[in-house]
C-alpha cells in the first residue's frame, strides 16, 4: 500500500510540475493538454485500483461570451482539477452570475475579458483551472490556482 501512495505523491508532484513549467513556456494548449491528460489518466486508473487512496475530480465546461472590445462571440474551454466535490450548479451559477462580477450591462449574454473571466471563476470555484480561448487568431490560455 505504501508503494501505491508514494506513486500517487509522485504522479501528484510530476502534475504540479508540469502545470508550472506549461505557465512558463506558454506553450500551446494542445501539448499541455497532452501532457496533463496523461498523467491524469495514471492517476484514474491508481484511483480505480485503490479508490481510498486519492481523490481528485476533473470538471469540462464549454461556454461563449462577448469581447467588451468589439463584441465578437468568444468560445471558451473551462477545465477544473480539484481535491473536492464542485457541484455542476456551482459552475453554472457562477458562470451566470460574472456579469454580475464585471458590472456588465448585459443581462442573458456573459460579457468579459478572458483574464476577468478566469479570476472570477477561480475566485468562486477554486481548483485548479485552465481557460482557453482564440481571441482574433490569438490562442490565449488562463491557468489559475493549485491542489
Amino acid at each position: 500500500m505504501n508503494t501505491i501512495i508514494n506513486k500517487l505523491h509522485e504522479l501528484k508532484h510530476m502534475i504540479e510540475i508540469e502545470w508550472r513549467a506549461a505557465q512558463k513556456r506558454a506553450e500551446s494548449t494542445d501539448q499541455i493538454d497532452n501532457g496533463l491528460d496523461n498523467l491524469y489518466a495514471q492517476i484514474s486508473n491508481l484511483c480505480l485500483l485503490y479508490p481510498e487512496t486519492i481523490k481528485i475530480n476533473h470538471y469540462k465546461k464549454s461556454f461563449t461570451a462577448l469581447c467588451p472590445s468589439n463584441n465578437i462571440e468568444i468560445f471558451y474551454d473551462l477545465e477544473i482539477v480539484s481535491d473536492f466535490v464542485i457541484m455542476v450548479e456551482s459552475i453554472d451559477a457562477a458562470l451566470n452570475h460574472i456579469n454580475d462580477m464585471i458590472c456588465s450591462e448585459y443581462a442573458d449574454v456573459l460579457v468579459g475579458y478572458h483574464e476577468q473571466i478566469a479570476d472570477i471563476l477561480y475566485n468562486q470555484l477554486g481548483g485548479r483551472q485552465s481557460l482557453v480561448a482564440n481571441h482574433h487568431g490569438v490562442d490565449i490560455t488562463t491557468m489559475r490556482g493549485e491542489l
